[in-house]
C-alpha cells in the first residue's frame, strides 16, 4: 500500500543500520543498505559526484522507492505483505524475494511481479502469506554460504520483519527498533549483524549496468527487472528446459565445424 511505504522505510533503515563494511558481506561496503555498485550506478545516472560515504537517508530512501519497491509493484501489495517483501527484496534482490512468493503462491517462479502474481495475491490471506514468504525466506538464507557468519543476524531480522508485518496487516503500526550496529569488522561480533543475503553467483546488477546508464529509460527498465546474474538463469532456465540448451550447443558446435572443415578443404 502506498501509505505504508514511509513505515516501511523506517523499519528498513532500522534492519539495515549506516555505515559497513564486514569483511564477509557479500555487499561490500555499505550505508543505509546502499551498496557502493549500487551508490555509483545510481550517481552516474543522476550526475552526483559524492562518494558512497556521503549519501544521506533521503538518498537511501529515493533508491529504495525506485529500485526495490516500485519493481514488486510495493503500493499495489496488502499491508504487511508489502513490507515484508521490501525487506527481503532490499536484503536478498528484488529476483529471489519475488520468486519466493510466486512459491507461496503457486504461480510461476520468474522473479517478475507481474498481473499474474498481483492477481494470485488478490485472492490470498496477505497474513498467511507474510508467514509463508518469511519461513522460505529462512529457508533460503540457511543455504548461503555466509549464514555461519550472518545466520543468528538474519533469523533475528526476519522474525522482527515477520512480527512487523503481521501487525501492518491486523491495520496497527508497529514501533521501530533497531537490531544494532551494522558496521562490525569482527565475526565474533555478528549475532545481531544482518549482511546481504546473497550467493555467491548473484552479481548485483549495478556491478555491470553502470555501462548502462547512458541508455535512458530501457536501460533503467532493464535495471529493475534483472537484478542479478543468478536471476537471468534462473528466468531463462525456467522459460526453456536444459535439454534445449544442449541441442542449441550442439547446433552451434556442428556448424562450426563444420565451416571449419570446409575452410580447410578449401585452402
Amino acid at each position: 500500500m502506498r501509505e505504508n511505504f514511509e513505515i516501511a522505510l523506517a523499519l528498513v533503515f532500522d534492519s539495515e543500520g549506516g555505515w559497513s563494511n564486514h569483511p564477509k558481506d557479500r555487499g561490500g561496503k555499505t550505508n543505509f543498505g546502499i551498496t557502493s555498485q549500487t551508490w555509483k550506478a545510481w550517481a552516474k545516472l543522476h550526475g552526483d559526484s559524492r562518494p558512497l560515504t556521503e549519501i544521506t537517508r533521503e538518498d537511501a530512501a529515493k533508491i529504495y522507492r525506485e529500485d526495490y519497491a516500485r519493481p514488486i509493484r510495493f503500493d499495489s501489495l496488502p499491508s504487511g505483505l508489502d513490507y515484508a517483501l521490501l525487506d527481503f527484496t532490499i536484503n536478498s534482490g528484488v529476483g529471489t524475494a519475488v520468486a519466493e512468493l510466486q512459491g507461496c503462491l503457486g504461480v510461476s517462479r520468474d522473479g517478475i511481479m507481474g498481473s499474474q502474481t498481483l492477481a494470485a495475491v488478490s485472492h490470498s490471506e496477505a497474513k498467511d502469506l507474510i508467514h509463508c514468504l518469511c519461513e522460505a525466506r529462512r529457508k533460503y538464507v540457511r543455504k548461503l554460504d555466509t549464514w555461519s557468519t550472518f545466520g543468528k543476524g538474519w533469523l533475528r531480522r526476519i522474525a522482527k520483519v515477520e512480527q512487523n508485518a503481521a501487525q501492518l496487516a491486523a491495520g496497527r503500526h508497529p514501533a521501530a527498533e533497531s537490531l544494532g550496529s551494522q558496521g562490525a569488522a569482527d565475526p565474533a561480533t555478528t549475532q545481531g549483524y544482518s549482511g546481504k543475503a546473497v550467493g555467491p553467483n548473484r552479481i548485483p546488477v549495478y556491478e555491470y549496468a553502470a555501462p548502462l546508464a547512458g541508455l535512458g529509460a530501457a536501460g533503467a527498465g532493464l535495471v529493475d527487472t534483472v537484478r542479478s546474474v543468478g536471476e537471468v538463469h534462473q528466468a531463462v532456465s525456467e522459460v526453456f528446459p536444459p535439454w534445449v540448451w544442449f541441442l542449441v550447443l550442439g547446433g552451434i558446435v556442428g556448424f562450426l565445424t563444420w565451416r571449419l572443415v570446409k575452410y580447410v578443404r578449401e585452402n
